[in-house]
């Protein structure tokens, strides 16, 4: 479907769910592995353990040749902010805004007692009180301040759980 995509699209990868850095069959990642099934515990130790992930290489891959006019990635797993170093070198960088819901040593936090992203929540409630001809940026800076200041006041939150936002384009905003 990425490939099919041509100038006249915008390609939305949006995901939830979990993160971690890890060693996969012998080979190290230095940024993140998501699950593909959210909810089930993989043994990273096993050799077929890559069929059950995707790591930052990989996405990485998708998206390096897109020809979209647009490439919006929101992720929010543990360890998101891994994924801008390998997504920022791929050949398609400039047509892409990527938000992560943590730094690369960073977590995710769910509202206590739902399976509801506390970071996502932010970010799309932001997005839904934009008018249209607000940028992505714009919401982005308002959930990042509700974010960062729950962050600042959760005992066990860290720095690095803090969002993270990599715009390939720096002279223009990115519009939806």
């Amino acid at each position: 479907m990425i490939n099919n995509a041509d100038e006249n699209d915008i390609i939305c990868y949006i995901t939830l769910g979990h993160g971690e850095n890890v060693t996969v069959a012998g080979h190290a990642y230095h940024t993140l592995i998501m699950s593909g099934y959210d909810g089930i515990n993989i043994d990273v130790t096993q050799d077929n353990a890559e069929d059950n992930i995707l790591t930052d290489v990989e996405l990485a891959s998708i998206f390096d040749d897109a020809s979209a006019a647009k490439i919006f990635i929101s992720i929010d797993h543990c360890f998101s902010g891994g994924f801008i170093l390998e997504l920022s070198s791929c050949a398609s960088i400039s047509k892409m805004l990527i938000i992560t819901a943590c730094t690369d040593l960073g977590y995710c936090w769910i509202f206590e007692g739902t399976y509801n992203f506390r970071w996502s929540y932010y970010l799309v409630r932001a997005m839904e009180e934009q008018v249209p001809s607000d940028p992505i940026e714009f919401a982005y800076e308002q959930a990042e301040a509700i974010h960062d200041a729950w962050v600042d006041g959760y005992s066990q939150a860290t720095v690095n759980d803090k969002s993270e936002m990599f715009d390939g384009n720096v002279n223009s905003y990115f519009y939806l």
